[in-house]
Order: structure tokens, then sequence, then C-alpha cells
């Protein structure tokens, strides 16, 4: 029988034993997002505000949010997870690039999508390496969506400028546009 972490388990709990990545690593073939739902919610969300185009998802696990928006006819897509690339592809059919936002941070991406969505995992980025990813995020896209459990991760508009925000269900949405792109 599998075990799935419930909603009530706390995620963040089970990432403080060990850490997140060694936590997929360990559980991604059973894992399940707790907040698929609102997830979703948020997608709706962000497709009234915005077409994401070619877009990266960037943490994509199991590709929740790829899988959403393939649904709802948007084919132009890559993932990017460092634990789950095995999964993705296989579910999806599309590439996933296996990095790391530390990866990211020090090497960049090397493609340019109009959109980078990170649902539920930009707030788990080492701040030591968070400014680094978020300049080489903002000249690898035109529009960056951070939706998540909290207002954090805190982004200055240095390289990205808040076009859109909304709290749907006590999920975060932050649509923003690169400031590095624009010059």
């Amino acid at each position: 029988m599998k075990y799935l972490l419930t909603y009530t388990e706390s995620i963040r709990n089970e990432y403080e034993k060990s850490s997140p990545s060694e936590y997929y690593i360990k559980n991604k073939h059973i894992y399940q997002n707790p907040h698929s739902d609102r997830v979703k919610k948020s997608l709706d969300f962000l497709l009234s505000k915005l077409n994401p185009g070619y877009f990266l998802d960037l943490g994509c696990g199991d590709g929740i949010v790829s899988e959403y928006l393939k649904k709802k006819g948007l084919s132009k897509f890559k993932g990017c997870d460092p634990n789950f690339k095995d999964i993705y592809q296989e579910k999806l059919g599309k590439e996933c690039i296996d990095l790391s936002f530390e990866d990211i941070a020090k090497f960049g991406i090397n493609e340019k999508f109009e959109t980078i969505i990170c649902s539920y995992s930009l707030h788990l980025c080492d701040e030591n390496f968070f400014n680094l990813l978020l300049y080489q995020l903002s000249i690898s896209c035109d529009n960056l969506v951070v939706i998540s459990p909290s207002k954090y991760p805190s982004i200055n508009e240095t390289y990205f400028k808040l076009e859109e925000y909304s709290i749907i269900e006590r999920t975060h949405i932050r649509i923003y546009s690169s400031k590095i792109n624009k010059q």
C-alpha cells in the first residue's frame, strides 16, 4: 500500500529530517502534492491574466502545473526538477531539465522561455544564492509566476516587476515581468 502524506501532515517537517532533495528522492514514487486543487485554481487565475506561451515548469515535481496547463490547451513547455526528471518525462512525454536552483544560479538555464512558473518550491531555495537565481531567471524569461503557500519568498524589484498579485484559498500567486529582458 502506498503511503501518501495528508494535507494535515507537514511536508516541511519531513524536509527538516534531512533535506527537501533527500525527501523527494526517497518519496518521489509515492508523493502527491497536497495543494493540487489550490495550484489549479491559481493556474486558472494565471490564465485569466496572461498567456504563458512557451513555459518552463520550474521545480516541476511530477508535473501538476504542466499537466493542468496541457489540459487547458498549452503544448509548448518543459519541466525542470533535479529529482523528478524520469517521472515527469514518462508522465508528460516532455523534456525535463535536471537542474537544481543552485545549478541555475551558478550556470543559468541557457534557454529562453516566455514564462517560468514556479509552484510551491521557490521558497525552498537557499538564501545564499537566491538573488543570483533571480538574475538567471530574469535573463531566461519574460514573465515569472510564483505560486506559494505564503508571501515568501520575497522578491525585490531588482530583476522583476510585480504585475499581478492575488490570494486564492490561502495560496499566493504573483506574476512578475522581467526587468532585464525589457531593457
